[in-house]
């Protein structure tokens, strides 16, 4: 028999089919300088060194160690979905303003339905502000009544002079 055409024994088939012994990788966190095994949760290459952390923490805790906006370094970035820089804006803030009545009646259909989920949105947030509001516009209707019926009660009587 040639050599190419060796014959197996069923030992060698048996023994070629076992799965072979898997050793774990180990590694020492940068940070808290624990051995640990398995995979790191971050490994980064910076001066020629890998630096590995165990936790996020532990990340934190190296900045000092690492450079700023380091991502480009990260050997493992299949592990980290979107790695993205925490940007602080506060919140543009706009005041709401309340119409009076006057103002609201010049309104589109468009804008006032606009405007109603506005101050639907306010009532929630400042219900206290929102009452006086509408206690100002009752005001203002009743002011107008009484005008109105001022007005009416002048036309009756003519102009008096005395």
């Amino acid at each position: 028999m040639s050599d190419s055409t060796k014959i197996l024994s069923m030992k060698d088939k048996v023994l070629a089919n076992m799965p072979k012994e898997e050793t774990t990788a180990t590694y020492t966190c940068g940070s808290c300088h624990c051995v640990k095994e398995g995979k790191p949760w971050i490994t980064i290459d910076f001066p020629g060194n890998l630096y590995h952390a165990c936790s996020y923490s532990c990340n934190r805790k190296m900045d000092d160690v690492l450079p700023k906006g380091y991502y480009n370094l990260i050997v493992n970035k299949e592990d980290f979905n979107e790695p993205m820089p925490v940007i602080r804006t506060k919140p543009k803030y706009e005041p709401f303003n309340f119409l009076t009545d006057t103002e609201i009646n010049n309104m589109s259909t468009e804008e006032y339905a606009k405007y109603e989920e506005n101050i639907d949105e306010q009532f929630l947030l400042n219900p206290i502000r929102s009452k006086v509001y509408y206690e100002q516009l009752e005001n203002e209707e009743y002011e107008r009544m009484i005008e109105n019926e001022s007005s009416d009660s002048s036309e009756e009587f003519g102009d008096d002079d005395y």
